[in-house]
């Protein structure tokens, strides 16, 4: 990139001239470099751009025109008003989880919650920093996701109680005289002959077990049909994400024995399914 006197504007421009699909990219590579927010990249006429921090956002946005995900690039993701910590080893946190956050706030403080794949602990993290659960315990069957997860706690809340345990849910050992309020997830759901149809940034680059279970998709599902009213308090519910290819007459079919409410997302599509 040649630094030469030039507004930011002009920069961005040059970048996304050819795909203007990359302008959110390119502008979160800006904000980054920078230390600025968006609305500063449009109206602050006094930022500027030198050599090395130039260089920086060549190496960044070839990186994400590669297909790489830019929060991959930048090792973080937005969510719910925070930035968090991500490798290549968890899930990108998208805004579609935010739902579940949205539906907790909607509830009385709860006394113990449990989420189940915790990844890079966005999920936990968020709900111990809006003060939405009074204790916390969040699984993953993998370290290296529970030390990003921990990372992310430490730095965003530091001081709540969020206790993190290695566990596999299909062969679990978890708090065996324990019972909780709340238990949240984003399962993996995708079936597995759908992985090959998505996008490239996403089966390239995000881990395959965050992704699908390897089968059809429902596993999961299954096997909190299965432990629910183990794991669940009295008047407990569980809030679980579901993707779009997941048919709603087969988790209903799964959960029978339970109370089924389905929350939509702001583009009216079955997100989240409540199970009590």
């Amino acid at each position: 990139m040649s630094t030469a006197k030039k507004s930011i504007i002009d920069f961005i421009k040059s970048y996304t001239s050819e795909n203007l699909d990359i302008k959110y990219e390119i502008e979160l590579i800006f904000q980054d470099v920078l230390n600025c927010k968006k609305i500063d990249l449009y109206t602050n006429k006094n930022l500027s751009i030198n050599n090395n921090q130039g260089q920086i956002i060549d190496d960044y946005v070839k990186r994400v025109k590669s297909g790489e995900p830019v929060q991959y690039v930048l090792s973080k993701a937005p969510f719910y008003g925070r930035f968090f910590f991500v490798t290549q080893d968890v899930l990108i946190p998208r805004f579609d989880s935010e739902l579940i956050i949205d539906i907790l706030n909607q509830h009385e403080v709860c006394d113990k919650l449990l989420e189940i794949g915790v990844g890079s602990g966005n999920l936990a993290v968020t709900i111990a920093a809006e003060q939405l659960a009074n204790e916390i315990i969040a699984t993953d069957i993998s370290q290296k996701k529970l030390d990003i997860a921990i990372h992310n706690k430490k730095n965003i809340c530091p001081n709540s109680k969020i206790k993190f345990i290695i566990d596999d849910f299909f062969n679990s050992h978890l708090c065996p005289n324990e019972k909780f309020d709340i238990i949240i997830s984003n399962p993996p759901y995708i079936p597995q002959h759908q992985i090959v149809h998505l996008d490239n940034s996403v089966k390239n680059h995000e881990p395959i077990d965050a992704l699908t279970d390897g089968y059809d998709g429902f596993n999961f599902y299954k096997q909190f049909a299965l432990a629910g009213n183990d794991l669940l308090k009295e008047n407990g519910f569980m809030l679980l994400e579901i993707g779009v290819d997941n048919d709603l007459k087969s988790l209903y079919d799964i959960f029978s024995m339970y109370d089924f409410k389905v929350y939509k997302d702001i583009n009216k599509i079955p997100r989240v399914i409540k199970i009590s």
